[in-house]
């Protein structure tokens, strides 16, 4: 750690051009690679200025892009300078500012490289509790908070409920006597710690009692809306009552520029969903799109799984919109192939793979594209996996996407189901597609029971097309599956169409049937009719 001092008065011989640049916030652009000039510039107002010209060279800092060549030749001027906020803050009035912009930079630092600052969780309480003394300067809050929100990205850490409810005390006494960006400034972080601290429900309470929550959600200052978004994700989770006045101003942020705003909009929609009526989720449910349209960098969880019980309260309330977007992001964006698939399977993530399949599951009969999108990464896990190590939920989508759409993946399909009869030992395909017990099982009765929700005309279509399909593949074997598949399949819904339109196909099964082959079949559909109520009854 440099042992510099920074000083309050700005010496002589520092350049002019770096006192311009020094005392200019639009020297550099948001984003911008610092040139070597402007890093040299920011070194010197650290080295050679007052707090003043400091915290104009951590603006600097915050504004252009960090690298580790930045890191390395700042990091210890950054913490100087918040060490020195921390030791006597309140002695100089550009003191604290001039920390809080330090320990903005060492916050964006820890979220948005691959930097990884030190923590400094001991600093950041000091900094809050000064903060909020008698005589305390609520920038050093503001500053001490952006340091507990970078240790709580890197770290397990926790703040306690002494610091939650003092940060809940600085948010109060700031939101009635500050406004607009100064508020931002000094409240974003606090808000993102509260929303995200596994206690302190006491100091949450209280500001979500004392502020106007209508207008903190119609707030568009980025670093207060983003730390405000996931303050009320975290409201939503715990008092979800209290939110669901405001879905409406809610779902904006889901289509926000900002993909934490995103996120932590969808969070707190998934939160509400089961907890509050869903007329009150509609302006969620119309704007979901937005999260599936815009990039981020990392998988939108919570979008799918607000989108999950969405279709599981009814799949017909999804707008047509949302579905699409939802399938063009499934088939473009790599985040989604990450979570299904071979390559999957070894992943530790079962839980986002599980909302993923089921979501997968429930929408591809309405939004049939899905089966096009997703469907090769389904079936290369299930062919390519040992069956002990198939997931039931894998097994369960890939039965369903037969169903829906037999000229996507039904040659993968018919090739899984041959490969299991093969590795059994009965004697015909309808025995081994009727066995429970086989590795294909799960499969094979996903298949039927959406065989058995489909109207007619729909039943028909995949049995066409399944029909077809081995038609012109001539493989008497397979056809000898469909026509299994087709014989348990008229069983689930008892259809006389069905049996009758592929006679000729469920005939090529019964002839190889022990006994009178016409007795075998009528039993068959004959048993099917009771089997069909009592199997609809217990699933």
């Amino acid at each position: 750690m440099s042992t510099h001092t920074i000083r309050s008065d700005m010496p002589d011989s520092t350049p002019r051009h770096a006192l311009e640049l020094i005392s200019t916030k639009t020297s550099v652009d948001n984003g911008q690679l610092l040139t070597d000039d402007q890093l040299e510039t920011a070194i010197q107002g650290f080295e050679e200025g007052g707090y003043k010209e400091a915290k104009h060279a951590a603006g600097i800092l915050s504004r252009g892009k960090m690298t580790e060549e930045v890191w390395g030749a700042t990091h210890e001027h950054l913490f100087d300078l918040i060490e020195q906020a921390s030791a006597a803050g309140v002695l100089d009035e550009n003191l604290p500012r001039a920390a809080c912009t330090a320990a903005r930079v060492v916050a964006q630092t820890n979220s948005e490289t691959s930097i990884d600052p030190p923590v400094r969780t001991e600093l950041g309480e000091s900094l809050i509790r000064d903060g909020t003394s008698d005589v305390g300067d609520p920038w050093l809050t503001a500053a001490g908070t952006l340091l507990l929100s970078a240790a709580i990205d890197a770290t397990d850490y926790d703040p306690s409920d002494e610091i939650a409810k003092r940060i809940a005390e600085h948010l109060l006494t700031i939101s009635k006597k500050t406004d607009g960006s100064q508020e931002a400034n000094l409240a974003a972080a606090g808000y993102g710690v509260l929303g995200r601290a596994s206690g302190g429900d006491h100091a949450r309470t209280l500001v979500a009692e004392s502020i106007d929550l209508h207008q903190y959600l119609l707030r568009t200052e980025p670093n207060l809306r983003e730390g405000f978004l996931r303050f009320a994700a975290r409201l939503a989770n715990d008092d979800p009552t209290r939110l669901e006045p405001y879905t409406v101003e809610l779902a904006t942020h889901l289509r926000a520029d900002a993909f934490p705003v995103r996120r932590d909009a969808a969070r707190a929609f998934a939160a509400l969903s089961g907890e509050i009526d869903w007329e009150s989720l509609q302006p969620g449910v119309h704007t979901l799109d937005g999260a599936f349209e815009n990039d981020g960098p990392m998988f939108p969880l919570f979008a799918v799984r607000f989108l999950h019980q969405v279709a599981d309260h009814d799949p017909e309330i999804v707008p047509e919109r949302v579905g699409d977007a939802f399938t063009a992001a499934v088939r473009s964006d790599d985040r989604f192939t990450t979570r299904y698939g071979h390559a999957a399977a070894a992943e530790s993530g079962v839980v986002s793979r599980v909302i993923l399949s089921t979501t997968l599951e429930s929408l591809a009969p309405r939004f049939p594209a899905l089966v096009d999108a997703a469907g090769d990464g389904v079936f290369d896990e299930l062919l390519n996996r040992d069956d002990e190590d198939t997931q039931l939920f894998v097994a369960a989508l890939g039965g369903c996407f037969a169903a829906v759409d037999p000229d996507a993946v039904g040659e993968e399909f018919l090739q899984y189901l041959g490969d299991g009869i093969s590795q059994g030992e009965q004697d015909t395909p309808l025995d081994s597609l009727s066995d429970p017990d086989r590795a294909i099982g799960p499969v094979v009765d996903r298949f039927l029971t959406r065989m058995r929700e489909f109207d007619a005309d729909r039943a028909l279509s995949t049995a066409d097309r399944l029909v077809t399909l081995v038609d012109a593949t001539e493989t008497p074997d397979r056809l000898q599956v469909v026509g299994a598949l087709l014989l348990l399949a008229n069983r689930k819904r008892d259809d006389d169409d069905l049996a009758t339109n592929f006679q000729s196909v469920i005939d090529r099964v019964a002839s190889d049937l022990d006994g009178d082959r016409d007795d075998r079949v009528e039993d068959l559909l004959e048993d099917g009719t009771d089997d069909s109520a009592t199997q609809s009854e217990g699933e």
